[in-house]
């Protein structure tokens, strides 16, 4: 049933994670036969109206909005398209970030800053669409990944049930089985969640490993008999270490394997580490591999390491 609350809503189609596949997203008239408006009273939408006249408001400022800082974002990826005429970044130092822009938290703010704050932004922030940007973990955005954005922020939802953000629940869902079917994966038992970034994605990562391993540290805890032991490059990101201080093993349960000249791990040192961490009585559970580091940009061989932790301990995680 819709939920509670103005009296226009009520007939309205109501999406259950059943029926959100069977809606139609085209735009076109062809709503399902069982959709009918119901009617309400004169009194009952004015009242309705009343409680949203703010809203409404709300919406002239946002054509405001656009009207003045669009032809902004247009000019700036624009100059993005003359690399010999725009600079990547217009460089300041702190000091000149703080005089040049107002950081100012005013209770009262107008319009007017509002512009002139987006246009500061874009002025002085480093430009990843220019063609002379150069990095290995990201660069420049798309227009329909920019209108996403703009929607996404519109919507302003949150995804911790289907109820809060039935559409954004379900994407994420159907985007888990296309990456699960690019990797060869059961997509019937396929489950995940798509992480903030690379940070928490390890994190998540290596809980889910402790809880493979040591289920009993859900509830209880560790034991002084577990001893775990995780294993990564030493190119690897500091988060795994993060994550190990995080999960109360401690950053000096990570053991670092050593690095080709690319700055790949060494499958054979991955073998001679696992098998020096066993002899010593400690558990591996979890092998981290990375690709593309942050310095290097460099692929770990995943191929041989699954082979190396298939050896070492059926249940390894990796």
């Amino acid at each position: 049933m819709p939920p509670p609350g103005c009296p226009l809503l009520e007939g309205s189609l109501w999406a259950s994670p059943k029926n959100m596949r069977e809606i139609n997203f085209s735009g076109e008239n062809d709503a399902p036969a069982s959709w009918a408006p119901s009617p309400t009273s004169d009194a009952s939408t004015e009242h309705c109206a009343a409680e949203r006249r703010e809203h409404a408001e709300e919406v002239e400022e946002l054509d405001r909005l656009f009207s003045a800082v669009y032809p902004l974002v247009r000019q700036y990826e624009l100059e993005n398209a003359s690399p010999d005429d725009t600079k990547v970044v217009e460089y300041q130092t702190p000091a000149e970030l703080l005089a040049a822009m107002d950081f100012s938290t005013p209770d009262v703010g107008s319009e007017e800053e509002f512009v002139r704050g987006c246009r500061e932004t874009l002025r002085y922030s480093v430009r990843t669409s220019h063609p002379r940007f150069m990095w290995q973990l990201f660069a420049g955005s798309d227009p329909a990944g920019q209108v996403g954005e703009l929607v996404t922020a519109a919507v302003n939802t949150s995804m911790h049930t289907f109820a809060a953000a039935p559409v954004f629940t379900v994407m994420e869902r159907e985007l888990i089985v296309r990456v699960a079917e690019r990797l060869r994966m059961d997509t019937a038992t396929i489950d995940g969640v798509f992480a903030p970034g690379g940070s928490y994605a390890n994190m998540v990562a290596m809980l889910v490993a402790r809880n493979e391993k040591f289920p009993h540290v859900r509830e209880d805890g560790w034991e002084p008999a577990d001893r775990p032991v995780a294993f990564t490059s030493v190119q690897s990101h500091y988060s795994i270490k993060k994550a190990a201080m995080i999960t109360g093993m401690g950053s000096k349960s990570v053991v670092e394997v050593a690095a080709d000249a690319t700055g790949a791990m060494i499958p054979e040192e991955l073998e001679k580490a696992l098998a020096i961490a066993t002899a010593a009585g400690k558990t591996p559970f979890f092998v981290s591999c990375t690709a593309g580091t942050t310095v290097t940009g460099a692929f770990d061989p995943l191929r041989q390491i699954k082979a190396v932790c298939q050896r070492s301990s059926p249940s390894l995680s990796h």
